[in-house]
């Protein structure tokens, strides 16, 4: 049976191929494992770059939040400043309101003070021409000459007094 084996093409063959398998196999088992190396140290580098990436950009995360906060602590502090401004102005225009309002009152009773004092003026003069020419009518009417002598001469003494004092 060995000699069979040994004198039929088919076993060579066989053995041909198997020799050529174990011949190639070591070259492209370096290869193949040469180029899975590859393949797994360019697997290593990306996955070293995504980390690196992956930790910038939770640096950049971090840093983002850091500033939001910030910038939220600063709105804040804005929006303080413009109520105490707001604050201040309201207070600053109802100060002026009120002095402006007191001015126009001051002005007002200067005015009403002025207009009394011009109508109690206008009031005395009416009486007294109404008065004087009452006064002239009656005289006229029922003194006689002596008696209208006496009368200016007494007037004439207390309006003398009078201008003395």
């Amino acid at each position: 049976m060995i000699a069979y084996l040994l004198s039929d093409a088919k076993f060579w063959t066989a053995i041909a191929f198997v020799i050529f398998v174990i011949a190639v196999f070591k070259p492209i088992r370096s290869l193949v494992i040469k180029t899975l190396d590859e393949k797994i140290s360019d697997i290593k580098k990306e996955i070293i770059e995504a980390e690196k990436i992956k930790k910038e950009a939770e640096k950049l995360f971090y840093e983002i939040q850091r500033r939001q906060i910030k910038i939220i602590d600063e709105i804040k502090d804005i929006n303080k400043d413009a109520d105490s401004k707001i604050d201040y102005i309201k207070k600053e225009i109802n100060e002026k309101f009120i002095k402006r309002i007191s001015r126009q009152e001051e002005l007002a009773n200067q005015k009403i003070n002025q207009i009394q004092s011009d109508a109690i003026k206008e009031i005395k003069e009416i009486v007294i021409t109404l008065t004087l020419k009452t006064i002239s009518e009656i005289i006229s009417h029922k003194l006689d000459n002596t008696n209208k002598e006496k009368l200016i001469k007494l007037s004439l003494n207390d309006l003398n007094l009078s201008l003395k004092i």
